[in-house]
């Protein structure tokens, strides 16, 4: 599993954390007093309490979310696709992607669209799933 949903979880729950605290330090500042000491430690546990419960959660959603191949379908997460029902396949990245050189799937098919997410072998994947289409 790629710890790629967790650096940008973990990001952005400090960058809130953070804004969280520079609203109360001006808050604080303009009304003259100083920040109390026990608000300091709120709002350092609470950003812990939250980031472990966050990852956690992340965890557990991404270790199920699997995929097997078989010589005529794929098993996502509780799905099985036939490869005949896959119309066509593409590759979808974003910024954070990038930097992470990860990628997501998307598997088109005559039902729905299926997304396997934060793939580090995403080019790999997807010739994969182009040589079964086109058979």
């Amino acid at each position: 599993m790629a710890f790629r949903p967790l650096v940008f979880r973990t990001f952005l729950f400090i960058t809130l954390g953070l804004f969280i605290f520079l609203s109360i330090a001006v808050n604080y500042y303009i009304s003259g007093n100083d920040i109390p000491n026990w608000m300091l430690l709120l709002i350092i546990i609470s950003l812990i309490v939250v980031l472990i419960i966050d990852w956690t959660y992340t965890l557990i959603s991404y270790s199920s979310a699997l995929y097997v191949f078989y010589p005529d379908s794929v098993r996502l997460f509780r799905s099985t696709i036939n490869y005949s029902t896959i119309t066509h396949v593409e590759i979808k990245r974003g910024l954070f992607d990038k930097l992470m050189k990860t990628g997501n799937i998307v598997l088109y098919s005559s039902e729905k669209k299926y997304i396997i997410r934060y793939i580090y072998d995403f080019e790999k994947i997807k010739n994969y799933f182009d040589s079964k289409i086109n058979h």
